[in-house]
């Protein structure tokens, strides 16, 4: 608070000697320095919380700021323009006549004084909420676990589970292309490796596709008419699991095709990179590999691509 009061005092001074040398009047340069500390220790009242008082402050300021513009004024022309057979002091109020006593003065000052209230009042709030939220305490010991609900119907669901598993696959995929590179690529182990929305996108869309529904129940049929079991749930586990078999087949060449390319493993791993930044991402070496300029245009020709139903 001392080196606060300190600063303040430097700065009085500073404004006081500005204002003498602008105006060459004492006066006005005392007023601006002493309206500058006045405003410091409002705001020292309004820290302290004696909201009765900073009120009370702030107005007989205002008031006594507003009674040495008026002294410094010309009352003599003052009231001789009020009562003038021309009336033109209610003329300059009319029309915004540059001087003290116009309208426009006024209105800017007490704005002034408006906006100052405002910004010492919003200082004094903000303090307060920063306040508001109290101390984090130190962490308490850890209770049981709880019992383990029943699996969800979406996650239970066969498209849930074939969208998951070959989520799963592609990040083992991309996991031993990591292990495999030169110099090997540090991950961690079951970490979460395809990161790229387009791709995973597409993949939900396939796993809930009509085309994989057909694909699940011709597979329960036939596993019906094999030898086995006759239980309905075999059959069906057997035909999900064929499904998604198919599935993870394809996109499995998906991935290793994309890692081919220099700029592959940060594709997938980008969230928010689509198809068309591959006009960046190609590079010469790619081009020296006898790699296309696009490898989901490529996926097209030579496997089930991203864009056509399974």
């Amino acid at each position: 608070m001392i080196v606060g009061f300190f600063l303040i005092i430097l700065l009085a001074i500073f404004l006081g000697k500005f204002t003498f040398n602008l105006t060459r009047d004492i006066m006005w340069a005392g007023f601006s320095a002493c309206s500058l500390l006045s405003l410091y220790f409002i705001s020292i009242i309004l820290d302290n919380n004696y909201y009765v008082s900073f009120i009370t402050s702030f107005i007989i300021t205002t008031l006594i700021a507003a009674l040495f513009i008026l002294y410094k004024l010309d009352y003599k022309k003052i009231i001789n323009n009020f009562y003038g057979p021309t009336n033109s002091y209610f003329n300059g109020l009319k029309f915004n006549i540059t001087g003290n006593s116009s309208l426009f003065f006024w209105a800017m000052f007490l704005a002034s004084a408006l906006c100052i209230f405002a910004i010492l009042v919003s200082r004094k709030i903000y303090s307060k909420m920063k306040l508001t939220r109290g101390k984090i305490g130190d962490e308490g010991p850890k209770g049981e676990r709880g019992e383990l609900g029943n699996t969800s119907e979406f996650l239970n669901s066969k498209n849930e589970i074939a969208y998951l598993n070959v989520i799963q696959k592609i990040n083992e995929i991309i996991e031993e292309y990591k292990k495999m590179s030169v110099p090997p690529i540090d991950y961690i182990p079951g970490d979460e490796h395809l990161k790229n929305i387009f791709i995973k996108e597409e993949i939900r869309r396939i796993c809930y596709s009509h085309e994989f529904n057909k694909m699940y129940i011709e597979s329960i049929e036939k596993f019906r008419e094999l030898k086995g079991s006759d239980r309905k749930c075999d059959s069906e586990n057997r035909a999900l699991n064929h499904t998604i078999e198919s599935i993870k087949l394809f996109t499995s060449k998906w991935t290793k095709f994309i890692l081919k390319y220099n700029k592959g493993l940060h594709f997938l791993e980008s969230p928010f990179r689509l198809k068309s930044d591959w006009e960046v991402l190609y590079i010469t070496e790619d081009k020296m590999k006898g790699l296309s300029s696009n490898p989901l245009e490529s996926l097209n020709n030579k496997f089930k691509s991203l864009e056509s139903p399974c």
